[in-house]
């Protein structure tokens, strides 16, 4: 009976050690998760799979710890045919990216739902193109990819120094 009653507070202080390890897990991958550095992307970037004739170009900004700045414009025959505003930063444990082209009057949003220390997904399922955003740096070259179910579009860019 002795041994009974002794186990009984072991198994118990094991327990509570464990509950209190789990946890301290918990908090280091939510903390991974909110604590980002897409500092990869800051640069000026261009395009190196363009159709002939046009040129696109990328700019990225880092603002703070948590907010990242990008600017896209693509040139045809000296003129500005596209321009958008990319906006990645942190709100509460998530990060978005948020694009807004000229003329519109909200961004769209995508969400990030994966990322390394070079690259990150992001998705927006109502968007009707594209859904998902993947951008991935591998020395000197940054890819992103758009896509939905049914098309994709590669961008190469290289650095522009």
């Amino acid at each position: 009976m002795k041994y009974k009653i002794l186990i009984l507070p072991i198994i118990l202080s094991l327990l509570v050690l464990y509950s209190c390890t789990e946890g301290e897990s918990s908090n280091e991958s939510l903390q991974t998760k909110t604590t980002q550095n897409f500092d990869w992307l800051e640069g000026n970037w261009i395009r190196t799979n363009d159709t002939e004739g046009s040129q696109t170009f990328e700019t990225w900004l880092k603002l703070d710890e948590q907010k990242y700045q990008g600017f896209g414009t693509t040139i045809e025959n000296g003129d500005t045919v596209f321009s958008e505003s990319i906006l990645l930063h942190q709100v509460n444990d998530n990060w978005l990216f948020e694009v807004s082209g000229i003329g519109e009057k909200e961004p769209t949003v995508f969400t990030i739902t994966r990322s390394t220390e070079r690259s990150f997904t992001c998705e927006n399922p109502e968007n009707e193109f594209p859904t998902l955003i993947k951008y991935t740096k591998e020395k000197n070259s940054l890819t992103a990819v758009v896509s939905n179910s049914e098309m994709e579009i590669l961008f190469e860019f290289k650095s522009k120094k």
